[in-house]
């Protein structure tokens, strides 16, 4: 079999694991998807340092975030169609694109907003002006969502590495990403 096609073979296994959404089996998932052994990671889109929870550096923490991402993200959609396919002697790096939809009802929307609100308020390590720029940042935000509707599609980036181990290939790396237009939501303070 063409080695492309052996890599879209774990690509679709891969969106089938996404689709069908069973968090008490991502650790077989992982086990049967990713390389043996602690070497494997996964990028999420919230990462913006390498403490955070999203930035996942290990096997455990790897289940973990495919675990969150069934219970709680939207559906994630892969287009392998399109896409960068570097196929080479026993590695394989891929770049993809999709998107994330999910349905919101304005409500829901509205009662996370008030959440966030609070925890901004009961921040302690940021000042009142630093507070009242989250909290209007969020609300106009969420006033400028629901008005769209509540079908909500983003479209993500995805680049998987790949090896080939013992005639199988694996998934070493993940990295998800959303395609932004205009200036980064996070600035290095």
């Amino acid at each position: 079999m063409d080695p492309k096609e052996e890599v879209l073979q774990i690509l679709q296994e891969f969106q089938k694991g996404y689709d069908k959404r069973e968090p008490d089996k991502a650790k077989e998932f992982v086990e049967r998807l990713f390389l043996p052994g602690e070497e494997v990671s996964i990028i999420g889109t919230s990462a913006t340092s390498t403490e955070d929870v999203e930035w996942c550096s290990n096997r455990e923490k790897v289940i973990k975030i495919i675990e969150y991402d069934w219970k709680y993200w939207g559906d994630l959609v892969l287009n392998l169609e399109e896409g960068i396919f570097h196929v080479d002697e026993g590695k394989a790096y891929i770049g993809l694109m999709g998107f994330i939809k999910e349905r919101i009802k304005k409500e829901e929307y509205f009662d996370k907003t008030m959440g966030f609100i609070k925890t901004i308020i009961e921040e302690g390590k940021i000042s009142h002006q630093e507070k009242l720029l989250e909290i209007i940042k969020g609300a106009s935000t969420a006033l400028e969502e629901t008005q769209k509707g509540e079908n909500y599609f983003w479209p993500i980036r995805l680049t998987f590495i790949l090896e080939k181990k013992e005639d199988e290939w694996k998934i070493r790396h993940i990295h998800f990403s959303y395609p932004i237009t205009g200036y980064p939501q996070v600035r290095v303070k």
